[in-house]
């Protein structure tokens, strides 16, 4: 049996001998080389016949080889599931400290890495088992063998058509490999920082409103003593405390409910407190006629160098009784607010006369006849439910319930208040504080005399607006239903546009009552100045209270949709790589890697090419002719020199 050199000398002489000069296995070319070397000598002692290799039975599958690869798949899916897991652990929790967010991302990082790495090196193992199944039985040059093992290595591999016509599926396979790695640029986007508002239930010191207990009514309610005819010592109710009167006046010009101080930026907590408040309802004849008749006396009383041509306004407290006297029940006089313990004795009503809202009217007659309405406003003693809400220091308040429990009763002199007197001065104190905004006439006159008069501030025969009323600095005025008379003051003035009735002034009144009606106006007005007493600590001292904290934190938010995509391609690709590395395992009946040794052993026939020194040695780059030279491979005789 003849024996095969591993590694062979190269002959002295001229390169490119072609086809059959390539091979040197006749015993001619034998004879003709020179002495044989003690190292040539170890080689043939190292060499293998062709009838032993083709005799020797296959090496069977090396099951580290396969276990590597499944574990490798396994491991990768596992890192894949743990990622999805961690981040899905860290969803809407607290970042914490600057350390902790980089551990989190670190550790997120690590594993996607892990993940990918894993599933790219079972991909390379099913590669290469794939690539030695297909390299069997077939010719291929040297080129193209060189770009089927370097191409988990290196794109520039798939420039090469041969590879890419022969092994089709080998080079997908390690191109999957390739583009695996994509799914860590996923990963790191899909967890973020986010902030939000967490809420936490905690007790805190909330002001909380006292006008509805006796112990506080000094605040609210101003008394005098003073001795009845009998020289008995009372107590007389005198009107509201200057407090109260400017906290009402406040709120009445701005319309908004006086800004509370509360113990956090950040919080939310309800309250239910009772308080005053006003409820107005249409009045029926008999009122309708009592405002008409105090409006006649009150017209009579104009001096008599002017008259009123239309009123367009009329509101006051009706007084009831006096003091030492009871009126007649047909006629009710108008009570003095600035002299509460006058004659006679005030209530806790305010009568009201305007004109019905007619859309459409633009009449500009100050003469013509307007249709009135009639209201009546009394205070009512009510249950509020109220949630307060602050959001970044943005007061918000919500009247969740308010249960009228009735109207209260103006307060009388005593020799001795009780409880109940007290809260009644209290109440009485803050309707009158109210009434007084809104009491007084609006209405159009006239001059009577013919000539002008500066010491009584007369012109000949003009015709004017006249606004005496503190309503025209409140949000009130800007109601619907003053509309007609602003429109036809706007036009006394000289400025009549039909497009534009209105003024830039009045506009802007109007845009603060948002087109309501006088009616809905002055109940919201009384709820807004219960509302805004509890920003003053005298009316609300403090009380714990539950309230729930917003406080903003920074928090991760997972997004698992780009990572469970991502990774589910990643994997089935990997899965489909696995199944064929599996098959090629079967099928070779062996396991093949690309190591060292493989390529040593198995290409001992290309050895005995005709090839000089520069043409064997491994130093880039490939020459031409020996890149040309075709190969095949045969198991258990390695890659020869295709004939």
């Amino acid at each position: 049996m003849k024996t095969q050199n591993l590694l062979m000398a190269p002959k002295q002489g001229k390169v490119g001998l072609e086809g059959d000069n390539l091979l040197q296995g006749d015993k001619s070319n034998l004879k003709s080389k020179p002495e044989v070397t003690v190292q040539e000598k170890h080689y043939e002692n190292l060499a293998v016949s062709n009838d032993d290799a083709r005799q020797a039975p296959p090496a069977g599958i090396y099951c580290r080889s396969p276990l590597t690869m499944m574990a490798n798949f396994i491991c990768g899916c596992g890192c894949a599931l743990a990622l999805h897991g961690y981040y899905s652990s860290l969803h809407h929790k607290t970042v914490g400290s600057f350390e902790a967010q980089g551990t989190s991302l670190r550790i997120g990082t690590a594993l996607a890495f892990i993940a990918q790495v894993c599933l790219v090196v079972s991909i390379q193992y099913a590669h290469i088992q794939w690539l030695w199944r297909s390299l069997k039985n077939r010719t291929l040059s040297i080129r193209a063998v060189n770009s089927a093992f370097n191409a988990t290595q290196t794109l520039w591999s798939y420039t090469n058509l041969e590879m890419l016509s022969k092994l089709r599926l080998a080079s997908i396979v390690a191109l999957v490999g390739w583009f695996l790695p994509i799914t860590t640029v996923f990963t790191p986007a899909t967890l973020s920082v986010q902030a939000v508002v967490r809420d936490r239930v905690l007790t805190a010191n909330v002001p909380t409103l006292r006008i509805s207990q006796a112990e506080f009514y000094h605040y609210f309610a101003y008394s005098v003593s003073t001795q009845d005819a009998g020289g008995s010592e009372l107590e007389r109710f005198s009107g509201p405390r200057t407090i109260l009167k400017r906290l009402s006046i406040a709120t009445a010009t701005t319309g908004e409910i006086l800004p509370i101080i509360p113990p956090l930026s950040n919080l939310t907590y309800e309250q239910t407190f009772f308080g005053p408040c006003v409820r107005c309802l249409a009045a029926n004849e008999t009122i309708a006629a009592q405002i008409d008749a105090a409006n006649d006396r009150r017209k009579s009383a104009l001096p008599p160098w002017k008259r009123e041509v239309q009123n367009y306004y009329w509101a006051f407290v009706p007084a009831f009784e006096g003091t030492d006297k009871t009126l007649p029940s047909q006629q009710v006089e108008v009570a003095n607010l600035s002299d509460v313990d006058g004659a006679l004795r005030s209530s806790n009503q305010l009568w009201l006369r305007y004109p019905q809202l007619e859309d459409g009217d633009t009449s500009l007659d100050v003469t013509e006849a307007m249709r009135p309405q009639y209201l009546v406003c009394e205070l009512q003693n009510a249950s509020y439910n109220v949630n307060f809400t602050w959001t970044n220091g943005i007061q918000t308040l919500d009247i969740t319930g308010l249960h009228m429990l009735g109207s209260v009763p103006y307060p009388v002199n005593s020799s001795s208040y009780s409880n109940a007197d007290k809260e009644i001065m209290s109440f009485s104190a803050y309707a009158h504080a109210l009434s007084s905004q809104l009491t007084g006439s609006i209405g159009f006159f006239q001059d009577l005399q013919a000539t002008n008069d500066s010491v009584k501030g007369t012109v000949a025969n003009r015709t004017y607006s006249e606004l005496d009323s503190k309503i025209v600095s409140t949000l009130l005025l800007g109601s619907a239903e003053f509309n007609s008379f602003f429109q036809k003051n706007y036009a006394l003035s000289g400025s009549i546009n039909r497009n534009q009735p209105f003024s830039k002034g009045r506009l802007q009144d109007m845009a603060l009552a948002r087109n309501r009606t006088l009616q809905v106006l002055i109940e919201e007005l009384a709820s807004n100045i219960t509302l805004g007493l509890i920003s003053n600590t005298l009316f609300s001292p403090p009380t714990m209270n539950e309230v729930t904290t917003h406080s903003p934190v920074n928090v991760y938010i997972y997004r698992p949709r780009n990572v469970l995509i991502a990774y589910g391609i990643a994997i089935s690709f990997a899965f489909i790589a696995n199944l064929l590395g599996a098959y090629a395992y079967f099928s070779n009946g062996e396991s093949y890697e690309n190591s060292w040794s493989a390529m040593v052993f198995s290409s001992r026939g290309v050895h005995r090419a005709n090839l000089n020194d520069r043409e064997r040695s491994s130093a880039l780059p490939l020459l031409p002719r020996v890149a040309r030279m075709r190969i095949r491979y045969t198991p258990g005789g390695g890659f020869r020199i295709a004939s």
